[in-house]
């Protein structure tokens, strides 16, 4: 069911849900070229009894183009809509393009969002380190008109009439591509707020073999900011995410116990580490060095033996403390 909220001065988002209405909430947040009524791409998610909330940002399909001054606003632009729905906790799932929208999320309502899954996510272009390894040239002070042509010749030129039928092209496309240029022009900018502002858990999930968003960008944004990296393989050739998501990672990624997670990413000292035994301390300690070995070396890409590592201590260190993790399914 798509429905419009409105902002302030006449702006309007367009939204769709789909699923559960008594399920637990997901915020959905797009990639660059997308569209709410695909309902389609989230079949795993709502067979999983979830209440998924998927928001066209302005200028995409029927939401009102309306100039953003950072993606900090993007927050305040979904305070009516999170009140209104009444969700007084919910997860933020968002993908491509839409990961810095999801992360804005976060930094607004700390006290609502639970966790935050990025797939196959934009990185940090604030951030001049994870921008020296971004391929692609960034927008600068380039003007929303010279972005709306440059959007035009990079997505919407020479389409067949398959193509512009297409849900996704069709609602990318609308206002003169007014929201895929603004994506183009925030997401090099000052995001209005630091991803250390982020204090949910987030799970990155990103492919090494992925040419549209590079691994490596992925990994700087994450250690970074010590937020949770997860790695997942896709077929050699695959570009960024599939057509067809598959959704049973969600299904089945565990949250860190907390201490666990301050160990590992060094915001808890091993003498105030009690409640682990001391085996699973100084594994998760090991571990953190070998990884410190590895960013500080250049080696992005964390060694395969290492993955089955943090694999082995989470389990280990979930049934430790009895704390077994919630999956995405549940509530907390």
């Amino acid at each position: 069911m798509k429905r419009k909220i409105l902002y302030k001065n006449g702006v309007a988002l367009s939204y769709a849900e789909y699923g559960d209405k008594l399920g637990y909430p997901i915020l959905i947040q797009h990639g660059l070229i997308a569209s709410i009524d695909d309902q389609a791409l989230f079949e795993g998610l709502i067979q999983l009894n979830t209440r998924l909330i998927c928001i066209a940002r302005p200028g995409y399909g029927e939401s009102t183009p309306c100039s953003m001054k950072s993606l900090a606003e993007w927050g305040d632009m979904l305070a009516p809509l999170i009140r209104e729905s009444g969700i007084t906790q919910f997860d933020v799932l968002a993908m491509s393009s839409g990961a810095p929208y999801g992360y804005s999320i976060g930094s607004k309502f700390p006290d609502k969002v639970r966790n935050i899954y990025i797939f196959s996510g934009m990185p940090a272009l604030y951030d001049e380190v994870v921008r020296s390894d971004w391929p692609y040239t960034m927008a600068g002070d380039k003007s929303m008109t010279e972005m709306e042509t440059l959007a035009h010749e990079l997505f919407f030129s020479n389409l067949t009439s398959d193509d512009l039928a297409r849900n996704d092209i069709r609602d990318s496309s609308m206002h003169n591509g007014f929201g895929v240029a603004q994506d183009l022009l925030l997401r090099g900018k000052d995001w209005g707020f630091n991803l250390s502002d982020v204090t949910e858990k987030v799970f990155m999930h990103h492919s090494k073999q992925d040419d549209a968003v590079p691994f490596r960008t992925a990994v700087r944004t994450g250690t970074a900011n010590r937020m949770m990296l997860c790695l997942l393989e896709l077929p050699s050739g695959r570009r960024n995410y599939c057509p067809i998501v598959n959704w049973s990672w969600l299904k089945q990624v565990r949250i860190f116990p907390t201490k666990f997670w301050m160990i590992l990413y060094g915001q808890q000292s091993e003498k105030k580490s009690a409640g682990l035994p001391d085996s699973v301390i100084s594994f998760i300690f090991r571990l953190r060095s070998l990884w410190a070995r590895n960013l500080s070396s250049g080696d992005w890409h964390v060694p395969d033996h290492q993955h089955r590592a943090t694999r082995i201590v989470h389990q280990f260190a979930a049934d430790a403390a009895h704390q077994p993790g919630a999956d995405l399914a549940k509530a907390a």
